[in-house]
């Protein structure tokens, strides 16, 4: 059976008039707003996000400036300041969903990522030594690169890239088996 996740609603700050839920959706309220022609009714409704270049959805409020609403839900629920950052803990950045932000400093942000376009070998942190003829797998970590070791098949590799990837940055490390990267048998438990 499916629980039913009640809808809670808080104001955004400085943008009288509008409200974000923990489900991630934006709305305006029922008002009344004075212009050159006098007083008029605007009826409220649900904001449909954009989807901006980075992959996030954003609104417009009165400001006209696009706000992010990962963001939005952060400073209503989570207390976020302006100098934090929100991570989507599954990666999905359209995933707004208050249960699945969480504040974080922009390292730990990073920490989270998927695999780079430019990556060859298909597993995180795994790339092709042609000097040893075996798989390297190395992570970064406080910037400086930690060498895991050289690895006949890129799976071992991946593997010891993951174990140092959770050791280091636990619960917002992106593995090569939570990424569903590894194959079936590789993956172990």
């Amino acid at each position: 059976m499916q629980s039913i996740i009640q809808e809670i609603w808080l104001p955004i700050l400085g943008h009288e008039g509008y409200e974000v839920s923990n489900l991630g959706r934006v709305r305006s309220l029922d008002r009344w707003v004075e212009g050159g022609n006098g007083r008029r009714f605007y009826k409220g409704k649900i904001l449909r996000p954009g989807l901006d270049s980075d992959g996030y959805n954003y609104v417009i409020l009165p400001s006209n400036k696009p706000r992010k609403v990962h963001r939005l839900v952060g400073f209503a629920f989570l207390g976020l300041t302006k100098d934090q950052h929100i991570d989507h803990a599954d990666g999905n950045r359209t995933n707004n969903l208050l249960s699945n932000l969480r504040v974080c400093s922009n390292l730990q942000n990073h920490w989270n990522m998927k695999m780079l376009k430019a990556n060859t070998s298909g597993f995180k942190g795994v790339c092709w030594s042609k000097y040893h003829g075996k798989w390297k797998a190395a992570i970064k970590f406080n910037g400086k690169t930690i060498f895991r070791g050289y690895f006949d098949t890129a799976e071992e590799a991946a593997r010891a890239y993951d174990d140092a990837a959770l050791r280091l940055f636990g619960q917002f490390a992106k593995t090569n088996k939570s990424l569903r990267l590894m194959p079936t048998e590789a993956i172990q438990t």
